[in-house]
């Protein structure tokens, strides 16, 4: 449908067996693409791995190819703290963070179509029941219409609030 879920998720109250009709494939719709985000996070987790052993493996080789390890020898801890700052290393960590974001926000669309489809059921019982239908009669009043204020009624029922404050 979009890239926009929250489009997606506008229900049209005259509208509501098209809404029902295309909950499912909405729902299929943004959970296929929740599996991609998720996807893409794993892979990017496995390329961030490839680069830190590699990288890893490098400083242990030649560490006067990086300076921010020292001029000892270098240790694990110091590696370990060094890798975030090698540029193939910190790009693909800002993708994993870019990459968790839309997956978190993928997920919250999912549960928000569930959400879409509760409403749609509880719309279409409202429906059923004539919420928006005309105006319905009581059946105590059918016939003669609405009765006739008594005054009398009204008068004394004033007065017994009086005399009770």
């Amino acid at each position: 449908m979009s890239d926009d879920y929250s489009r997606d998720l506008k229900i049209d109250p005259d509208d509501l067996d098209g809404g029902l009709l295309c909950q499912a494939s909405l729902f299929m719709e943004w959970s296929e693409k929740l599996a991609e985000a998720r996807t893409e996070v794993d892979t990017l987790k496995q390329k961030l791995a490839k680069a830190r052993a590699m990288h890893a493996g490098l400083m242990r080789m030649f560490p006067e190819r990086y300076p921010e390890l020292g001029k000892n020898k270098p240790s694990e801890t110091s590696i370990e703290i060094a890798l975030p700052n090698v540029p193939e290393v910190g790009i693909v960590i800002e993708q994993i963070i870019e990459a968790m974001e839309r997956m978190n926000v993928l997920s919250s669309a999912v549960a928000s179509f569930d959400q879409r489809r509760s409403m749609l059921k509880y719309l279409s019982e409202l429906w059923i029941g004539g919420y928006w239908g005309q105006p319905q009669v009581n059946a105590r009043h059918q016939g003669g219409g609405l009765p006739e204020p008594d005054l009398r009624t009204s008068i004394d029922m004033a007065r017994s609030r009086r005399t009770k404050e």
